[in-house]
């Protein structure tokens, strides 16, 4: 997602040398004391802020997008609190790398996992979990950075939700809402979106019953992996494989089909990694802590590059973007238990070489890729929760 946005200060590059702001007030960067464990190219020195949260709840994730509509990049934490259930606030960006104190967001929902996209067509993005009577709780961003519920969304059951994704499964511009559930056999729902008027209907596919096929999926993600324009679905169960199924006109998924991957997957990132029009995977495993890159063909079959070993470091989160401006996607991990983000640069050809390791101030279960300060490269955004921040790496020098 790219936006315009405002140059940031040279000032900030005193953050690597140890130099502390003054800012301790939640939503305002405060300069951070973090030490370059792997020395990087020259040409290639981030800044590392905290962003501290001083929230009135637990944060448990978060997620990226322009939640007011103003083209710059904001954040969402979600968490739990015990007296109100599930809460959110949002920190708006002004283009700098600096935020908003945190606004209630006036979210409600039975789990604190949200997915983000834009659903009803006004530019702002949305947010779509978890409701609390079998359904999906949908809000759209407003004008003031906060939430409302989706006036347009039907009351439609969902029995029960594994995983949710926001797509435009049939490339006519409007968003859908792909979701996997499984109540005994498991199942793909398209909601298929009119405009941001609302849906027009739900179409069903059936994956198959776990227990015929051995393949218990928890996870999804959508990419375009053949030559048809349709999205199609990449399901991963943890610690076991990932399976392809291809997107199927109206708005159905066809035959199921096991990768056969190489590492145990815990997390599978889409992206296409080579500019040639066809999203590639990248597949993390934090058991055997690895990573391996699977590179489309165009015909809905994938080159499996050889995977790549990760000592003393085990990979929780993923994040792909462009970090180095080069115009080449690179890959970015953190780890639960350990504080630091590694990345690797990548060469488009599925490589990924040159490994970089930055110390965070606390482990981070979360990390994603976007442009927050107006430079041609994406920035990191980590959810450092242990440390009470969100940890934001500006890679604008």
């Amino acid at each position: 997602m790219h936006h315009t946005a405002k140059r940031l200060g040279v000032g900030t590059l005193l953050s690597i040398a140890g130099c502390t702001g003054t800012g301790t007030a939640p939503g305002e960067p405060l300069l951070a004391d973090l030490e370059l464990v792997a020395e990087p190219d020259a040409a290639l020195v981030p800044a590392v802020v905290s962003v501290p949260l001083g929230l009135w709840f637990s944060p448990m994730a978060l997620e990226i997008g322009d939640f007011n509509g103003d083209s710059l990049s904001d954040f969402v934490v979600v968490g739990v609190a015990p007296a109100s259930g599930v809460d959110a606030a949002v920190f708006l960006g002004d283009g700098t790398g600096q935020f908003s104190a945190p606004i209630d967001a006036g979210f409600d929902a039975c789990t604190a996992f949200p997915v983000v996209g834009r659903l009803d067509g006004d530019g702002r993005t949305d947010l779509v979990a978890l409701g609390c009577a079998n359904d999906l709780a949908v809000y759209v961003g407003q004008p003031d950075g906060t939430l409302a519920p989706w006036s347009a969304w039907p009351a439609i059951a969902y029995t029960p939700v594994s995983s949710t994704v926001i797509g435009d499964f049939e490339g006519d511009g409007d968003a859908d809402v792909v979701t996997m559930r499984r109540p005994g056999s498991a199942f793909l729902d398209v909601a298929v979106g009119n405009g941001g008027h609302g849906i027009w209907r739900v179409d069903t596919t059936e994956i198959g019953d776990p227990a015929w096929s051995g393949f218990h999926p928890g996870g999804l993600a959508m990419g375009h992996f053949d030559d048809d324009a349709l999205l199609d679905a990449a399901l991963i169960e943890r610690e076991h494989d990932v399976v392809i199924m291809p997107g199927v006109l109206p708005a159905t998924f066809g035959t199921p089909r096991e990768l056969g991957v190489d590492v145990p997957p815990w997390s599978n990132r889409v992206e296409d990694l080579d500019g040639d029009g066809f999203d590639d995977m990248v597949i993390s495993s934090t058991t055997t802590p690895s990573v391996q890159v699977l590179m489309a063909d165009g015909d809905g079959g994938f080159e499996a590059q050889p995977p790549l070993a990760v000592v003393g470091f085990s990979p929780y989160d993923t994040a792909v973007g462009d970090i180095t401006g080069d115009g080449v996607p690179d890959v970015a991990m953190v780890d639960a238990d350990v504080a630091q983000i590694r990345w690797w640069r990548g060469t488009g050809d599925g490589s990924l070489v040159n490994l970089r390791v930055f110390n965070l101030p606390a482990p981070a279960i979360r990390i994603h890729a976007g442009h927050f300060d107006g430079d041609e490269r994406e920035d990191l955004v980590v959810a450092t929760f242990d440390d009470d921040s969100v940890t934001l790496v500006l890679t604008n020098n």
